[in-house]
């Protein structure tokens, strides 16, 4: 017969032991069924100190056995790789499967560092398999790991490590060239002309000249810190617009200018430019003993004037003066 003491041993012992196997495994075809402990086996200890000290001995070691095997059995794997975009600079999106193992798992970390295996930076996601990190530096290689925890606050082991080097954004440079005329911007990368647009890596300096073609005339760029005719010189931080005006060359008109005889003077005389639309004066003085005979534009007679004036010149012209003895 079971004395007070050993009946008072196997209740507790066979209470903790239900308690401890649920907590080791949710599966009971995995579970030590208590009753194998039967009343022999546990009076073979002998007194009643003997058999508390013993069961309290088996349950530190099942307790110690039970976290350290959460750990071991309850890793996360990451099958995915990362990735990130231009227009999602210094962001990675992870993706996970969730522990194969059927346990109570309630959420899981991501944690992350810039040395492989030295993580220094970490995220409680909750109970998602998929997270998306932002803030990251362009240009810096990270390394991410996940890990699970349940509801008494075990966590599995790592997962698999993988790396990311976030890529560094490119910026975009356009020209656009205006005016009646035409012509080429150059510069490192970009030859405008035919190509006018060109992707650079954020922070790249770019230099930037044009040259006319032949009939038609530079006359600036503009935009991005660009102003004149001179070299450009800009930082590729942002996507930038420069402008190129070209011009064609207008062709002046001519308007020749002649005295027949040494009887006077036609002032200005010669052969003259004058601009499209513009304007022209001349002035006709006969020598002393002498007067003007006649003047002709165009050849044209248009009297014995002292003055004429060209307007609005939209083609070559002619015009001569005479003089005789008074």
């Amino acid at each position: 017969m079971l004395s007070i003491a050993e009946i008072g041993s196997v209740s507790i012992f066979n209470t903790l032991w239900s308690f401890l196997n649920n907590l080791a495994s949710p599966d009971s075809s995995s579970r030590i069924e208590s009753d194998s402990y039967d009343t022999d086996s546990l009076s073979s200890f002998g007194s009643k100190e003997e058999t508390v000290s013993a069961v309290m001995v088996n349950i530190r070691e099942v307790f110690l056995t039970t976290s350290v095997f959460w750990r071991l059995v309850f890793p996360v794997v990451l099958f995915f790789l990362l990735f990130a975009s231009h227009s999602h600079a210094g962001q990675a999106t992870l993706m996970w499967d969730p522990p194969e193992i059927s346990t109570d798992v309630t959420g899981y970390v991501v944690d992350y560092g810039t040395a492989s295996g030295t993580y220094t930076q970490g995220v409680n996601v909750g109970n998602i398999t998929s997270y998306t990190l932002g803030n990251l530096s362009d240009g810096q290689t990270y390394y991410f790991a996940v890990a699970a925890y349940n509801s008494a606050g075990a966590e599995s082991e790592y997962s698999n490590e993988v790396s990311k080097t976030m890529d560094i954004p490119n910026s975009l440079l356009t020209i656009k060239k205006t005016g009646t005329g035409s012509g080429v911007v150059t510069g490192n990368g970009i030859n405008c002309g035919s190509i006018c647009s060109a992707s650079y890596t954020t922070g790249t300096i770019v230099s930037l000249s044009a040259k006319a073609d032949t009939g038609s005339t530079f006359v600036g760029l503009s935009g991005g810190g660009c102003n004149g005719i001179g070299l450009c010189v800009i930082t590729m931080n942002y996507a930038t617009t420069i402008t190129a005006i070209f011009n064609t060359n207008i062709a002046n008109y001519l308007i020749v200018a002649t005295v027949n005889g040494s009887g006077g003077s036609i002032s200005p005389s010669g052969t003259l430019s004058v601009s499209p639309n513009g304007s022209k004066t001349f002035t006709i003085t006969p020598r002393r003993g002498y007067r003007i005979a006649g003047v002709t534009v165009d050849g044209r007679s248009v009297g014995s004037i002292y003055s004429y004036t060209f307007t609005n010149v939209t083609a070559n012209h002619t015009i001569s003066a005479s003089f005789r003895r008074s």
